[in-house]
């Protein structure tokens, strides 16, 4: 799920919103939460440092979301206005995210019942069915 980037994107809102400048407002959101995504959040600012593109560096992620992030930093770090950019990417995050949720909730049904088939409906045929089948077989054995 997305709950990592909501978060880090969150962080980098509220600290651009505080007057800090893109660099300062990742570092620090990436060292307040402690995630995958802050972690590449971290190397993402070496590597730029070093001059590389966020496109070549977003390459490695496998979220869309994520990637689309790192380019929206890149464009904050060479001067652009971003902060309406980036909360109008947050609602569109939070909106993923809840697609994501819904679809899971649409399986969640079947999947429960895979263990209830096969772990307790067989012990409460046994449990209902039991002393029926004891009853049979000693009233059977009498004949």
């Amino acid at each position: 799920m997305l709950f990592d980037t909501i978060v880090l994107i969150d962080g980098i809102i509220s600290h651009l919103s505080s007057g800090k400048s893109v660099v300062k407002s990742i570092d620090l959101a990436a060292q307040e939460h402690k995630s995958k995504i802050s972690e590449y959040a971290k190397f993402f600012l070496q590597a730029q440092v070093k001059g590389e593109k966020a496109i070549v560096l977003s390459a490695k992620l496998t979220i869309p979301e994520n990637k689309i992030l790192f380019v929206i930093l890149e464009m904050g770090m060479k001067g652009l206005p971003i902060l309406q950019l980036l909360e109008d990417f947050l609602k569109e995050v939070k909106f993923s995210n809840s697609i994501q949720i819904e679809n899971f909730q649409r399986t969640l049904p079947f999947k429960l019942m895979v263990p209830l088939l096969l772990c307790y409906f067989p012990s409460l045929i046994l449990l209902f069915i039991g002393p029926f089948i004891i009853d049979f077989l000693s009233y059977s054995s009498s004949m």
